[in-house]
């Protein structure tokens, strides 16, 4: 029988118009200005008249500047989304593993891959024993749930190490690190066996606009995530993304106001937090029979219940940081966190 995953963040379901969605590891900053002012404009006749023959191109150059990478290792996705789904898809599908706990996403694309104990956190050791058989492994980091962050060197120790195995990094939330995403990223790294995935939607805001890349030295690697096709990506989907990409003042206040709500957070959670965060989400550990979901409507806002089926030891929950006038709302639920005692 199939797990049940629950909704997935940002899925909220009817009658939910009126909650703070902190279930989605969106931007709860929305996306920079100058986004809004291309969607303002004309849209030009040959976006929608003509095949988007060469879309790809001035989205492999954006990311190319913006991770300091060659273009010529990238190739264009429709979003992390799509590139698990392409791996899943391929030859390499029966070798991946996915270390526990995992997001949602690589536990549908994958079942019956996951691998380690249930837990919090990843376990490197897993992580290397895997590669050491020869398998790829997909992860994400920062990572989901937990929001920690492994140092990129680890991981490029492990990969080094392990030459017959792959390791896939899912880096869609390192530009909610505090410091600038090249520094924390593995692409570029010198590692054949090592591939990344990229994408604005979360830290830029835009999730509706459906292209990424995937990066890898290695070419059979970066095919099974990202196939060839005549048109992978809309131009629509690449502008938006390419303009967003380029707000680079933008990115560093906005970056220094999630920091700033990512403490604020970690504080009012206090000891219920589970792992200590880097992007811009916690997780935070539940009692026996304290139905947060239910609290955090009651609360005015939505957040994403976690456990057994996601590789978490027990009950868990995840929430992105609030904003400053959303905080009353975070404050009132962990009062009722921390009062809480099961009968």
């Amino acid at each position: 029988m199939p797990e049940d995953y629950g909704r997935q963040g940002g899925d909220l379901g009817p009658r939910s118009s009126h909650l703070v969605d902190l279930s989605t590891c969106v931007n709860q900053y929305g996306y920079p200005p100058v986004v809004s002012e291309l969607l303002s404009q004309p849209v030009p006749a040959t976006w929608i008249s003509h095949h988007p023959w060469n879309s790809a191109d001035p989205l492999l150059e954006s990311y190319a500047a913006h991770l300091s990478v060659g273009s010529n290792d990238l190739a264009p996705t429709r979003g992390s989304s799509s590139a698990i789904w392409s791996l899943a898809h391929s030859e390499l599908a029966s070798e991946v593993a996915v270390p526990l706990p995992a997001y949602t996403e690589y536990l549908r694309a994958f079942p019956g891959a996951r691998i380690g104990q249930a837990s919090v956190q990843y376990d490197l050791g897993v992580i290397d024993q895997a590669m050491h058989l020869g398998r790829t492994v997909l992860i994400s980091n920062p990572h989901n749930p937990s929001g920690t962050l492994i140092p990129p060197a680890d991981l490029l120790e492990i990969a080094l190490q392990n030459p017959d195995g792959r390791l896939i990094v899912d880096e869609s939330y390192c530009d909610f690190v505090a410091t600038p995403s090249a520094q924390i990223s593995i692409a570029g790294m010198l590692a054949d066996n090592v591939a990344t995935l990229h994408s604005a939607s979360k830290f830029y805001g835009i999730p509706g606009a459906r292209a990424g890349v995937a990066w890898s030295r290695n070419r059979a690697l970066l095919e099974a995530l990202a196939p060839r096709e005549n048109w992978p990506v809309s131009r629509f989907d690449v502008e938006i993304v390419i303009s967003a990409l380029a707000a680079s003042a933008w990115a560093v206040a906005t970056r220094a106001r999630i920091d700033r709500d990512l403490r604020w957070t970690t504080r009012a959670a206090s000891g219920n937090l589970a792992a200590d965060p880097a992007a811009n989400f916690v997780l935070i550990r539940l009692p026996t029979g304290f139905n947060a979901e239910r609290q955090a409507r009651e609360a005015g806002f939505a957040l994403r219940p976690l456990g057994e089926p996601h590789g978490l030891p027990r009950a868990h929950a995840r929430l992105s940081v609030p904003r400053p006038e959303h905080r009353p709302n975070v404050k009132a639920f962990f009062e009722q966190l921390t009062a809480f005692a099961p009968r």
